[in-house]
């Protein structure tokens, strides 16, 4: 398979906005991952043989990764701090950086989950869960 037009995981930028401020979510991250679902309803009726579905609302999920710098700095504990569970806030991502022309996605979303470990022989790793809430105010097709 050819490479041209492929791209890494540490392209990635990110943002957090939360009444606490803008925190740049990119620099520390190991790992930053995105599943959207859509919920269904079945519709079979009559002959049919085979069960029929239609969709009705969708679901946004989010899962981030980053080592806690352990400091006030922004990747340390100000950052830990706006990651907590019940924190609303608005995620900003590009998968690709944000040069011009880079697609760009943007929606509310809530903390569901914050898990830190701390090896003792390996940097605090925090593994944060977000869930969207609404609709995404930037999609597909927006761009930097």
């Amino acid at each position: 398979m050819a490479s041209a037009g492929q791209y890494v995981g540490s392209s990635w930028y990110g943002t957090w906005i939360t009444s606490g401020g803008t925190f740049v979510l990119s620099g520390n991250q190991t790992m930053f991952g995105a599943e959207r679902t859509v919920d269904t309803v079945e519709v079979t009726a009559g002959s049919d043989t085979q069960k029929a579905y239609l969709p009705t609302v969708t679901d946004n999920k989010f899962s981030y990764a980053y080592y806690d710098a352990g400091t006030a700095a922004t990747s340390g504990t100000a950052l830990a701090a706006q990651l907590k569970p019940n924190t609303s806030g608005t995620i900003t991502f590009g998968p690709q950086g944000t040069a011009t022309g880079k697609p760009k996605y943007q929606i509310a979303a809530v903390v569901t989950s914050q898990k830190i470990e701390y090896a003792f022989d390996a940097a605090a790793l925090f593994e944060v869960e977000f869930l969207g809430s609404g609709s995404w105010v930037l999609d597909h097709g927006s761009a930097y």
